[in-house]
């Protein structure tokens, strides 16, 4: 009687087991309720927040860099468990057009900025190992008339190579640097497309693979250009479909798909370009409605989903969107309280929640966005693990009853 008993306890198991392989985790932003977003003002008593860029650690940690309208380059950051607090990167008593940050897989800290003067405009570059101090150099120097840098963008291989993309203002050339760990930095010329509105992004794959989207002012299409590690550049169009481009965000998924958001001056709208690896490159409307999709920020998460920040002209709002991986799109609105969401920057973190660092036109002030519900559920085709268990506890029970009166 007892291996009869055995016996129907290992079939359930196995059952349940079964059961929970056929589950599939899927990620979801919930916004039916008031606190889906907590926002925070960092700095309200200062004139700071123009050119945020956001990244996180591999604690998930939080780092801002942004411009301090006294002249100064600025970093703000907290760890899961710790408030704000900031700190001057460097003094340059001048105007800055954009900031952008990364961090490395030893948590070094790598910074690009550009540094505007009266007749041109230096790209320069700092930097803090883990634990260490900082340190800053010049990437490309304007001299009396060049002007380098516009919207700037940085990213890390996996290698801790350090990529820059960058425009040369004067006459809208695409360019690019790259300096390996412990290596000098080394430019080229990448297109020559007209580009004077600097409109670009870059990101690094998990085989260190570079890419890079930007305007192609001469056409008004959105250009992709990619590069294999120790490979050679290769460029093509992403979408020439409609008059589109303009601040574009780039982010590799980790199938090593790329995802794309700019907008579309065409039909004023935010637009989503996608390529999975190895496929061709389709585009989507990611919010219909009017004169929305300036200064757009996208990321991908563990399960795929795509995450994009973005400025509604017209209302002058924070939005954002967000696509489960084979699913569609939807909107909302995270901060209306004035004229917000300029500059944004998103990331996501390991946990799959959202960060969003943004402007505050109206106060001159540095916000930062977070979600508080973007989880992971799972589903199943049977039905669910606790009714199951449930289930299976009670058939057991019986057929112990029946065998012991037998």
């Amino acid at each position: 009687m007892r291996n009869r008993i055995v016996i129907l306890l290992i079939i359930s198991v196995f059952i349940i087991a079964s059961c929970a392989e056929s589950m599939k985790s899927i990620s979801y932003h919930d916004n039916s309720t008031n606190d889906a977003w907590k926002i925070t003002s960092l700095f309200s008593e200062r004139s700071v927040g123009r050119c945020t860029s956001i990244a996180k650690d591999n604690q998930d940690g939080i780092y801002i860099s942004y411009y301090n309208e006294s002249g100064a380059i600025e970093l703000a950051s907290k760890s899961v468990k710790s408030n704000w607090t900031n700190e001057k990167i460097r003094e340059i008593n001048w105007i800055s057009s954009s900031s952008s940050i990364v961090i490395d897989n030893q948590n070094s800290i790598h910074m690009v900025y550009s540094v505007f003067q009266t007749t041109s405009c230096h790209l320069c570059y700092s930097y803090k190992p883990y634990g260490g101090n900082w340190s800053d150099s010049l990437i490309e120097n304007g001299g009396e008339t060049g002007k380098f840098g516009g919207i700037v963008t940085i990213a890390i291989d996996k290698y801790c190579g350090v990529h820059v993309g960058y425009i040369n203002l004067g006459n809208g050339e695409v360019k690019y640097a790259y300096k390996p760990q412990n290596g000098s930095w080394t430019k080229i010329i990448l297109d020559s497309v007209n580009n004077k509105n600097s409109y670009l992004d870059l990101a690094v794959d998990n085989d260190a693979g570079v890419h890079m989207a930007y305007l192609d002012g001469t056409t008004g299409w959105l250009k992709y250009a990619y590069k294999a590690y120790n490979g050679m550049w290769n460029k093509t169009y992403a979408d020439n479909s409609t008059n589109c481009g303009l601040w574009p965000s780039i982010a590799i998924d980790k199938d090593n798909g790329v995802h794309i958001s700019h907008y579309d001056q065409t039909h004023c709208n935010l637009r989503y370009t996608y390529k999975p690896n190895g496929g061709a490159w389709t585009s989507t409307t990611a919010d219909p409605a009017y004169a929305v999709g300036g200064y757009t920020s996208i990321g991908v998460d563990n399960n795929n989903g795509v995450h994009i920040s973005y400025y509604d002209y017209t209302q002058k709002n924070l939005k954002y969107a967000y696509q489960p991986s084979g699913g569609i799109w939807s909107n909302e609105t995270v901060d209306s309280n004035g004229n917000v969401g300029s500059w944004s920057s998103l990331v996501v973190d390991s946990q799959n929640n959202i960060h969003i660092s943004y402007f505050d036109e109206g106060n001159y002030d540095l916000k930062y966005a977070s979600s508080k519900i973007h989880m992971i559920v799972y589903e199943t085709t049977l039905v669910s693990i606790p009714i199951l268990m449930i289930a299976i506890f009670f058939i057991v029970l019986e057929r112990t009853r029946r065998i012991r009166k037998k």
